[in-house]
């Protein structure tokens, strides 16, 4: 066997090593990912085709652009204080350079591209349907306390991403190339993101369902495609406006006017503060803890004083699910609980919505968190909210280089203090939003290179009419507002894979 029929074959099985694990959902083996890259490397210096490799380098753009972002780590090491944390990050960011690399360099296509399409979309079906046995208990006895912990292999935002990525695969196959047998198998990953309430994967989905409509509209007419794109621009500000509403309570009592005693003639107490329920009322009205206290204990082993699963106060979860109830917090409240009433609220869930295995659970929790912003610890929404403001004034002041590539983490927890932010310590993370990310640590330049990356791999797939190169820069687009999806080995991995994977040849 030669190198290059060896080269090819090692090239194809590296890939294959690396996606198994990233498309069951599992956390990057450092290991295998390290052995990974030094047989790729090995192989391409036995090759020794260094004249082809670099032609071949020098007429993508797409990785001579991805390239630079990373080289740029480098650069921004001048200016940080903290060399350590800035050497974790560029070692954390290498897949970025070296997946694309052996892409670029040897091309998979053919017979290695499918194999490498189906073990990736098999991959994310059955450990999905693991998920779904297990969550349901048709297998194991596994305890859950929340939806979150659904994803068995490793983080359930990671895995949403893949979920969607599959999803607009086997769309692509079913639309383009006729295949209408995988109809089921795209059934079922649509209905397991929304069963999941994973919201980055939920937004993923429907922008790699937008990114797929736009080129298909785009290639029949270029102002079809231009009108797609002003519609998405005003559907978000819709969205925006329809979020802003939900952020305002809006019944909002006169105390004086609220009756005083319960039936039993034990009195109420009424607060306005304490946070509103769905429907927009003071959620701490019409609170007798006495009663409370006495019927609780009737119902349950748990002391009303003590905490429910979540290590949350459970007597704030029963007046919370009380409410969600419409029911007052008394002890004709407590009595009319049932008993699947009583376990939800021992487990943590305060509300009825949490207990529902939908979309619709996750929704009316981010409309709980818009009305009741006093506290944003605990709450994904409002933490990110903090996160952006934070990250904002960061860069308001380091707007033109940045802060560097070591002082990310140590710009944000000085200005946490600045801020005297309520979150707590531990909560206390960075942007939570690629975009943000690199323009605090690089500034205006280094935002620029990465919208520019991204804009030349929107432009090659729409030159080259390629659907799921569209589709993956809208979902990688879509997912780098709400998440810092290259601050993770993971994260980098998964994202440096599928830009090369998609990437259209350039040569």
């Amino acid at each position: 066997m030669t190198y290059r029929n060896l080269g090819e074959k090692t090239h194809t099985a590296i890939h294959l090593i690396a996606l198994s694990g990233l498309a069951a959902g599992l956390p990057t083996n450092k290991i295998v990912l390290s052995l990974s890259l030094m047989i790729g490397i090995l192989n391409l210096v036995m090759e020794a085709n260094f004249i082809v490799y670099w032609e071949k380098i020098k007429k993508s753009k797409s990785f001579l652009l991805i390239t630079a972002l990373f080289v740029l780590h480098f650069i921004g090491i001048i200016w940080s204080n903290d060399v350590q944390y800035a050497l974790n990050d560029i070692r954390i960011k290498i897949p970025l350079v070296l997946i694309p690399l052996f892409f670029t360099v040897k091309p998979i296509d053919g017979l290695g591209r499918h194999l490498i399409t189906t073990i990736f979309i098999l991959s994310v079906l059955v450990t999905s349907l693991i998920n779904v046995a297990y969550h349901q208990h048709w297998i194991g006895n596994r305890e859950y306390l929340d939806i979150r912990d659904l994803s068995l292999f490793g983080s359930h935002i990671r895995y949403g991403i893949l979920v969607a990525i599959a999803s607009l695969i086997i769309f692509y196959e079913i639309i383009i190339v006729k295949r209408w047998y995988l109809l089921p198998v795209l059934g079922w990953l649509v209905y397991y993101t929304f069963y999941s309430q994973v919201l980055s994967g939920v937004l993923a989905l429907a922008a790699g369902l937008i990114g797929f409509i736009f080129v298909w509209l785009y290639n029949r007419t270029k102002l079809g495609g231009v009108l797609s794109m002003i519609l998405i621009a005003v559907s978000i500000v819709l969205l925006v406006r329809t979020l802003m509403n939900f952020s305002t309570p809006k019944n909002i009592p006169d105390i004086s006017t609220l009756e005083q005693t319960t039936n039993a003639g034990n009195a109420y107490t009424h607060q306005l503060e304490g946070g509103f329920d769905l429907n927009g009322d003071p959620v701490l009205i019409y609170v007798c803890e006495k009663e409370l206290r006495e019927e609780w204990s009737k119902r349950s082993s748990i002391h009303y004083d003590s905490l429910d699963q979540k290590q949350q106060p459970i007597k704030y979860t029963i007046i919370r699910y009380l409410a969600s109830k419409g029911q007052r917090k008394d002890a004709e409240g407590i009595q009319s609980l049932t008993e699947k009433d009583v376990q939800n609220i021992q487990l943590g869930k305060a509300t009825q919505q949490e207990t529902e295995n939908s979309f619709r659970a996750r929704l009316s929790g981010l409309h709980f968190q818009l009305l009741n912003q006093e506290d944003p610890n605990g709450h994904s929404l409002l933490q990110r909210l903090e996160y952006w403001k934070t990250g904002l004034r960061i860069l308001q002041r380091n707007w033109f280089i940045g802060v560097g590539t070591g002082d990310v983490q140590q710009s944000f927890d000085q200005q946490y203090e600045a801020d005297k932010s309520k979150l707590l310590p531990e909560r206390r993370l960075r942007a939570h939003n690629q975009f943000l990310t690199f323009g605090i640590t690089f500034g205006f330049f280094g935002l620029l290179l990465f919208i520019l990356m991204l804009w030349h791999y929107f432009k090659i797939g729409l030159q080259h009419i390629s659907f799921l190169t569209v589709a993956f820069i809208f979902i990688a687009a879509s997912t780098f507002f709400i998440e810092d999806t290259l601050e993770t080995q993971t994260g980098a991995t998964l994202f440096a894979f599928f830009y090369a994977f998609f990437c259209p040849r350039e040569d």
